[in-house]
């Protein structure tokens, strides 16, 4: 029996906001998928939970083996009479009760992979090949996305769009980071961005100000939650690692 945990993430929203960010080597997560199976985005919704988990845990949640948040994740998909691609969604249940990152690994590929088979998805890097879309045209999709669909079936957005791997410059100004800034739903107090450029795995969480006055700790967890994962699946130390960068904004 899966038990949600909502009280934490669904709220009256008002005008006020935080905004964390975390930055992530893109190479951790590759190597999650190398050695432990399950996609890269797959790894990186693990280590979203397994920092929502210790987060919760910290502020003294009821957290069991049972316990999960609903995540809503937007996709680009292919209609079954071959068209043009367009945004969908798929829900997974975040197993944050489970203590073992490997087994959340596996439990958040499962209920990936069967949405997946059913829908037909396509990579979200597929359609910005076939659309000419850019991260931030996909991100304002899926938050489009969200908003319609009642806060009532979910407890948080994630929305990842793979970008870039290469520099990209505005004249001979390089551009060092981007952290997306996904808006609120109503009724929902946090919503998660997700995006790579050029090696790195950029987050950006949005929060109501009042709802959740602890952002940084939800941000800085993310560390936490990498390095158990890459533990876990026995990473080899010859992968490429770096520190995570966290940060806040409110």
């Amino acid at each position: 029996v899966r038990t949600p945990v909502t009280s934490a993430l669904q709220a009256d929203v008002g005008p006020h906001r935080r905004f964390g960010t975390a930055a992530v080597p893109l190479e951790d997560f590759q190597a999650v998928h190398r050695w432990a199976g399950g996609s890269v985005q797959d790894a990186i919704v693990t280590s979203i939970a397994g920092a929502l988990r210790t987060w919760l845990q910290g502020r003294g949640a009821a957290v069991d083996p049972s316990s999960v948040i609903r995540a809503l994740i937007p996709i680009s998909t292919a209609n079954t009479g071959g068209g043009a691609a367009g945004p969908s969604a798929f829900l997974v249940d975040l197993p944050i009760g489970e203590s073992d990152p490997l087994i959340r690994l596996r439990r958040v590929s499962h209920d990936s992979a069967a949405f997946t088979d059913v829908s037909r998805a396509l990579g979200a890097r597929t359609l910005v090949s076939i659309a000419g879309f850019g991260p931030a045209t996909l991100h304002a999709l899926g938050a489009r996305l969200a908003a319609g669909i009642s806060s009532r079936v979910y407890n948080v957005a994630i929305v990842n769009v793979p970008g870039p791997q290469r520099p990209l410059f505005a004249g001979r100004a390089r551009l060092l980071a981007s952290y997306p800034v996904m808006p609120l739903a109503s009724g929902q107090a946090l919503a998660l961005g997700v995006t790579s450029y050029d090696g790195t795995v950029y987050l950006g969480a949005n929060a109501d100000r009042e709802a959740i006055p602890d952002l940084d700790d939800l941000v800085s967890g993310l560390a936490r939650a990498v390095r158990e994962l890459r533990e876990a699946a026995q990473v080899p130390r010859s992968d490429r690692y770096a520190p995570m960068q966290s940060g806040r904004h409110a």
